[in-house]
């Protein structure tokens, strides 16, 4: 026995929230240090479509309702733990 154990969980609760916890364990001094964090991702706001079957800046409905990997404006991370706490922005 090396005398650390640690634990970790993950979850992705939708399309744009993860949460994680984790603990950690000293088996020779009795310390432990228990750990929670999200993150959470920023996307775009969809344009609502016209009656017309276009959208609002023009663009046919089928090229605005698509799903493109460039639609992330930022992301927000925190952590929080028994030992401190961080907080995270990221905007692009």
């Amino acid at each position: 026995m090396m005398g650390h154990m640690s634990g970790a969980y993950t979850a992705q609760v939708s399309r744009d929230l993860s949460l994680s916890t984790r603990f950690d364990f000293n088996v020779y001094s009795y310390e432990s240090e228990w750990t929670m964090g999200a993150e959470w991702w920023l996307r775009r706001s969809r344009s609502k479509p016209l009656s017309d079957g276009m959208v609002d800046d023009g663009s046919p409905i089928s090229e605005a309702f698509t799903s493109p990997s460039d639609d992330i404006t930022g992301v927000v991370k925190a952590r929080a733990s028994t030992s401190n706490v961080g907080s995270f922005l990221r905007a692009s």
